[in-house]
């Protein structure tokens, strides 16, 4: 990049249609390989005093104001979001552990059952088959990645307060 676009913040085209000039023209000016005209020098020059002396201009300010205060406002926007996702997290994880209690208190009880002599076999094998399929849905595999989303959002709400209290 070169030195007047870094100053300018503008393109070869920009610089060349501003000044009066051809591209080609303003490009061999920039690798040092011709000079300018004389009204494209003063031009420049005008330019770059303007700039170096404005760079803080009530523009700019205002443009960066401006956009400052729409990154805030997306930023709580993603902020409330991700609090809303929490919770959804929250309560999912918490059903997963209350089923899996529930479950696991079957188990115990299936196995009682099966220790008496009047035990349906058919029954005691169809209660098995519901909480294993149960346990399937509400797996220690799916409890983690719930926890890793938490975690996750967790990290991301974190992030986000912190660059809005820059």
């Amino acid at each position: 990049m070169n030195a007047f676009k870094e100053i300018t913040g503008l393109t070869h085209d920009e610089m060349a249609i501003f000044l009066g000039v051809h591209r080609s023209q303003w490009s061999m000016f920039v690798c040092g390989k011709r000079s300018l005209p004389l009204e494209a020098t003063v031009k420049l020059n005008e330019l770059l005093q303007y700039v170096k002396k404005n760079k803080t201009a009530k523009t700019s300010r205002n443009f960066l104001e401006n956009e400052s205060k729409t990154v805030q406002k997306e930023w709580q926007k993603k902020l409330t979001d991700l609090a809303i996702m929490h919770h959804q997290v929250n309560k999912k994880i918490e059903e997963i552990q209350k089923t899996r209690e529930h479950l696991l208190a079957g188990i115990t009880a299936l196995d009682f059952f099966k220790t008496k002599k009047d035990n349906n076999s058919l029954q005691t094998k169809t209660i098995e088959n519901r909480i294993k399929k149960s346990l399937e849905l509400n797996s220690l595999q799916k409890l983690a990645a719930c926890e890793l989303k938490k975690q996750q959002i967790e990290n991301e709400m974190f992030f986000l307060k912190q660059k809005m209290n820059v």
